[in-house]
């Protein structure tokens, strides 16, 4: 955790987004959808008068992506040997550049290691400092307009832009936080970052920026429906407060976040099973419903959570068992890809092959995607034709893994 003092006070919020966002939520949280009925009816689309398009998806797609769908590793970039350019440390962001090189952001090494798709090492990017082109607490990579990349470092207060070739191109100053923040997307020629004003996840802000990083818009990270989803240990002495401690509720909603390429804000509700696309003004765009069952939170998990927690309860912090909800949220998080298609990790059973909900740009409901490896939303990257993603073997050493993706007749351009 970052002493840093958040810089989001002072930012202009216009009303048109702080005011409708929220209020959004709070409506949407009351309408949950049916359970799952095993359907395979087609998605219902519906204009509002307002413009607002409204889908309602059934429990199953429309397509058996496994089989109209395929997905193939070309690479695993990695090693458990040190010393070597795939060595990796915490890979903690990925990029492709436009030569469909891979950028990977190792944020215990301090840099930056670009590769060739098929794994062949190019070049290392930056190194720990405080001068041009180095990091100090590098926490996110993201591509940015002409196939620049652009790299996170809160610790420098600034954010790095470098051009294909390795060379900084520019620096902007960037908003400091609580808690270092890998969330930095690119959407069209607009910057998204969350902020953290407090100790929580429901603390964040979204502040919306231009490329030349000037602020043009913020707004507020929605809570879960029903409210706050962590546990807060406050360190008192000589009744001065002096630390805080915050820890998320095990299985509580909450809603993520993603920015699309046409500069869109995708928010996805933790419970019902729900995506809502907020536009440049703040407008409510589209709603997207997927009919689901909520899947039963184990004594096992149930019991496995607590026990993660022994760190809070160390220091002081009470944790309460009947407060964990006895189901899963729907959505766990979200990406959108650049051809617009977004992607939905949902809470599944113990055990479960991991997946992902596919819809379409139009958002219908196409189907489950099983990819031959686990992918997780922050450290996953989605293009017309490739899939990078970081997995861990059984020593907890982080590997890149590169895969191709055939989406079949119609396949979108890279």
């Amino acid at each position: 955790m970052s002493g840093e003092a958040s810089s989001a006070a002072g930012l202009r919020r216009p009303g048109s987004v702080t005011r409708l966002l929220p209020l959004l939520l709070t409506s949407l949280a009351g309408t949950a959808c049916a359970g799952g009925t095993g359907s395979t009816r087609r998605a219902r689309i519906d204009t509002l008068p307002s413009g607002r398009i409204v889908v309602r998806n059934p429990a199953r797609g429309t397509t058996d992506l496994d089989s109209a769908w395929q997905v193939r590793v070309l690479a695993r970039i990695g090693s458990r040997e040190g010393g070597t350019p795939a060595s990796f440390g915490r890979v903690i962001g990925l990029a492709l550049d436009p030569l469909g090189r891979v950028w990977v952001a190792d944020g215990q090494a301090k840099e930056v290691r670009v590769f060739d798709p098929d794994g062949s090492f190019v070049r290392t990017v930056g190194h720990e400092g405080g001068g041009p082109g180095e990091f100090k607490a590098l926490t996110g990579i993201s591509r940015g307009p002409a196939g620049r990349m652009w790299v996170m470092d809160p610790k420098n207060t600034r954010i790095t832009v470098f051009d294909t070739a390795g060379r900084v191109v520019s620096e902007h100053q960037a908003h400091s936080s609580f808690f270092p923040c890998r969330c930095g997307f690119f959407g069209g020629s607009r910057w998204f970052q969350a902020i953290f004003t407090g100790f929580s996840v429901d603390s964040q802000g979204i502040v919306i920026e231009d490329s030349a990083l000037t602020p043009v818009d913020t707004l507020p990270m929605p809570s879960r429906p029903g409210g706050p989803a962590n546990w807060t240990h406050t360190v008192r002495s000589g009744g001065k407060v002096v630390g805080m401690t915050s820890v998320d509720v095990p299985f509580a909603p909450r809603a993520s976040w993603t920015a699309s390429p046409d500069g869109h804000v995708w928010v996805g509700l933790g419970s019902p099973y729900r995506l809502v696309e907020i536009g440049p003004a703040g407008d409510t765009l589209r709603e997207i419903d997927r009919e689901y069952r909520a899947v039963p939170v184990s004594g096992a998990e149930r019991d496995s959570a607590i026990a993660r927690l022994a760190y809070f309860t160390k220091q002081g912090g009470t944790v309460h068992p009947d407060q964990i909800p006895d189901h899963k949220p729907a959505i766990r998080n979200l990406l959108v890809d650049s051809a617009g298609y977004l992607w939905v990790r949902p809470f599944q059973e113990a055990g479960a092959t991991p997946a992902w909900d596919v819809f379409d740009p139009r958002g219908s409901y196409l189907g489950a995607l099983h990819p031959p490896v686990e992918m997780k939303a922050w450290t996953t990257v989605v293009t017309g034709d490739r899939i990078v993603t970081v997995v861990t073997d059984d020593l907890g050493v982080p590997y890149v893994i590169v895969m191709s993706l055939d989406r079949g007749a119609g396949s979108p351009p890279r």
